[in-house]
Formats: C-alpha cells, sequence, structure tokens
C-alpha cells in the first residue's frame, strides 16, 4: 500500500518536525554547504537560445497545455508527456523533480529527498513518489517560492514514445528488483542526491531519447544537458510574475 499522511489538503505545506528538519537542511544547509564547496551555479533558468518563445498567464497554460488543470480534462488522444524539473534559489540551483503524465492520464510525481505533500490527505507518497494528489504547475511552483524561496523553476517537456511511456510509469511505480537484469531501482533518494537520482534514471532508462552522459550532483549542469537533448518546449516560472515564459523550437 502506498505510504501517505493526513492532513487537510488546503494546507499542504504544513509540517511535522521531521519534515521541517529535512526542509530547513535541503534548502537553507544544503545550498550554503555547497557554495563554500563549489562556489555560485551562474547560468539560472532559460529558454534556449534561437527558440520561439512567448508568455501565457496560468489559465491560458492550464487550457493550452493541460498540466495545471486535472488531466482527465484534457484530449483522449494526448501522448505521454516527460517533464523535469530544474529549481533555483537566489545563487543555486537546489533542488530536481520529474513528472510523468502517461498516456492513460495517469500522473506520477517524482520529488526526490523532497518533502512536497507530506501532511496532505490528498497526496500520497510511495517512497519519494507522488502517485495521488500529484501537483500541477502551479501548485508546486508555490512550494518551491515557500518555504524554501526559490526564484524560478524551468520545466522541460519532451513528449514520450508510448512503449517508452509505459516502461518508465512502470519501473516508476513498481521500482526494479535486485535480480532485474537491468539493476536495481527506488525512487527513495536521499538528501543533497536529487538530482544525482534523476540524472541516474535518465541515463539508465532513456539512452537514444534523452541522452544522460552520468549522473550529476548540481541540478543547473543537468539543465545545460537537457537543453542538448531536443525538448519539445521549456516552460520558466520566476518569482515576482504572473505569467510564464514558454519557449518551443
Amino acid at each position: 500500500m502506498p505510504e501517505s499522511t493526513r492532513s487537510h489538503h488546503s494546507t499542504p505545506y504544513s509540517y511535522s518536525t521531521q519534515s521541517l528538519v529535512s526542509t530547513v537542511i535541503v534548502c537553507y544547509f544544503v545550498p550554503l554547504l555547497l557554495l563554500t564547496s563549489s562556489g555560485c551555479t551562474g547560468g539560472g533558468a532559460r529558454i534556449p537560445e534561437g527558440w520561439q518563445t512567448e508568455t501565457v498567464t496560468f489559465d491560458q497554460f492550464s487550457l493550452e497545455n493541460d498540466v495545471a488543470v486535472p488531466l482527465e480534462t484534457g484530449p483522449s488522444d494526448r501522448p505521454g508527456r516527460l517533464q523535469i524539473i530544474i529549481c533555483y534559489g537566489s545563487l543555486f540551483s537546489d533542488h530536481t523533480a520529474l513528472r510523468l503524465v502517461s498516456t492513460n492520464h495517469d500522473t506520477v510525481f517524482w520529488d526526490p529527498a523532497g518533502t512536497y505533500g507530506v501532511r496532505s490527505e490528498e497526496v500520497a507518497r510511495q517512497s519519494d513518489l507522488l502517485i495521488e494528489g500529484t501537483p500541477g504547475l502551479e501548485s508546486y511552483w508555490g512550494w518551491r517560492q515557500s518555504p524554501c524561496h526559490n526564484k524560478a523553476i524551468e520545466i522541460f517537456e519532451w513528449t514520450v514514445p508510448k512503449q517508452l511511456d509505459t516502461d518508465l510509469d512502470q519501473i516508476l511505480r513498481d521500482g526494479l528488483s535486485d535480480d532485474d537484469p537491468r539493476g536495481s531501482f527506488s525512487t527513495m533518494s536521499h538528501g543533497m542526491l536529487c538530482c544525482v537520482s534523476v540524472s541516474g534514471f535518465l541515463k539508465r532508462f532513456t539512452p537514444g531519447f534523452i541522452e544522460v552522459p552520468r549522473t550529476m550532483f548540481w541540478p543547473h549542469e543537468l539543465a545545460a544537458q537537457l537543453r542538448t537533448q531536443r525538448p519539445d518546449a521549456v516552460f520558466i516560472l520566476r518569482a515576482g510574475e504572473d505569467y510564464i515564459e514558454m519557449g518551443r523550437p
């Protein structure tokens, strides 16, 4: 059975002592440690050079792209989509997450070492995988602005071939055992290793589609690689802006 904790859905940011400690470590101590050891990341969220760009409101984005609304309201023939989310603070890229919308419109959200929805009665986490109450873009952006004070998030999106979509969904939901010829896999991650987890997943399970040559520690480093992998779209949300910057090739 999925692991879940209960609280009211309207307060997905409620904390237990354990989740508060985890949030403080991930959002404050970890970036400070990384700055002192590796320096400022530089760069930040951006649309790939030469792409067509436009700005849209959340309502327009919801209707046209079927992200921040319940997926059953979208077109029945919509293909599967894979989204990689890169989060940026004032100086650091500090979190990586993965969202898979399957062809049957089931959605899973992998939040490795994250704490989104841990106290929500409508969010069910199985290890670090959200399988019920998965956030739309606007909800997740609200979470990343508080308590982590992110300044931007960057979303890379690909339309996924049906068989790959099915395989990725099954691997995320069920994991892989030690005796599987592909090697073991679990969505459970540890603090500071969110990008290592997601980049490692892509390296292992999306060769020939999204090429990630090695595991990566820094989210912004993964973002630089993903810009070379022909995403179908890139979306950027920035603090203080009430619109989404959207880029397509």
